[in-house]
């Protein structure tokens, strides 16, 4: 996303719990392999991006999946970090 450099991304493993798209936002429950994550807003530069990663969160909920999860280190509302991209492994 070009709101955020490398500098600015952590990346790790994890598994999608659920996925919600509402209200012009996008949001997914995760855990990754020792703890729970909770909620986190997707971010991205257009509605296409945040589509995206939607869909390809869903994917890996249905098929309990790993993912890789790029979360920015900024806070986002609430002071929750964002979700910025989602790769399937």
């Amino acid at each position: 996303m070009s709101a955020w450099d490398d500098s600015n991304w952590v990346d790790y493993d994890a598994q999608v719990l659920n996925v919600f798209a509402g209200g012009g936002t996008a949001w997914i429950e995760y855990r990754y392999s020792i703890w729970y994550v909770g909620w986190r807003r997707l971010l991205g530069d257009s509605v296409e991006d945040v589509s995206r990663v939607l869909q390809i969160a869903t994917i890996a909920k249905q098929s309990q999946s790993t993912v890789r999860v790029r979360a920015t280190n900024a806070s986002g509302p609430g002071g929750l970090a964002e979700i910025t991209a989602i790769q399937t492994l």
